[in-house]
């Protein structure tokens, strides 16, 4: 369907098309809000970005050319992990917007779309990993939206924060500034964390209590001592602890 000649911001713009499209597959946790955020973005279009129970829903408006060019390049811009399975398409009335955002997630009683997997380290956290000047230096829960873990820690979909184990780490600023910036390869990234908001690695021995490397916060809630933030004491007892033929359980989040 096409608005032909709406006059918006004073100038006419013939053949202005908006399209609600549906992508279902493995388009949750894996980078797809971002690359279409930023794709839009780039081709001026308006419109938003979602995820339903069923997927990732995209709207867009623009000038016919630009939503066609939007369609033909978005899976080429979308992460590796990324795998869309089935597309379906809706027209609809342009309603002159040139606004392109990422919304809430929309929740439904049935989810059928497909669990995003864990995955290794990408090349970027692997460097920041070791680079000592940079805040995760070191951290073992250092992760972006091309990478760390989707499965193992969601509870059900659609997939956010909310709805996975990190739900109970809410995010500094410094992390909540590169959620927020669509520039940021953590642009909405929903594992994201670093040592001063998220989870931390603790080693507890068989018969010692799990109180010698936690402390009461000033919320009354418990907190690692700065012993149990030591990573490198942490593996390193582990690994010594194998090597003497014993068994190391591991806890996740």
């Amino acid at each position: 369907m096409y608005s032909e000649g709406k006059q918006i911001g004073g100038t006419t713009h013939a053949k202005r098309r908006r399209l609600r499209v549906f992508f279902a597959g493995r388009v949750q946790g894996v980078g797809f809000r971002p690359a279409a955020y930023r794709l839009a973005r780039d081709l001026e279009l308006g419109g938003a970005v979602w995820n339903d129970p069923s997927g990732a829903v995209v709207e867009i408006e623009g000038n016919t050319e630009a939503v066609e060019e939007f369609l033909a390049r978005l899976p080429g811009v979308l992460p590796a992990i990324a795998s869309i399975e089935s597309v379906r398409f809706e027209e609809m009335e342009p309603s002159g917007s040139w606004d392109f955002e990422v919304l809430e997630s929309r929740v439904g009683t049935s989810a059928r779309g497909s669990l995003p997997p864990d995955t290794a380290l990408c090349p970027d956290c692997r460097r920041e990993l070791e680079d000592p000047e940079d805040p995760r230096f070191r951290y073992p829960f250092i992760t972006c939206s091309n990478c760390g873990p989707r499965f193992s820690i969601v509870r059900y979909l659609p997939y956010d924060r909310e709805r996975t184990s990190m739900a109970c780490f809410p995010l500094c600023e410094y992390c909540a500034s590169q959620y927020r910036d669509p520039s940021d390869r953590r642009f909405h990234a929903e594992p994201l964390s670093c040592p001063s908001c998220g989870p931390h690695l603790f080693f507890v021995e068989a018969g010692s209590a799990v109180a010698s490397v936690l402390r009461p916060d000033a919320s009354g809630g418990l907190q690692v001592s700065s012993a149990g933030r030591n990573y490198q004491e942490v593996i390193a007892r582990a690994k010594h602890m194998l090597s003497r033929g014993g068994v190391v359980a591991v806890k996740g989040l």
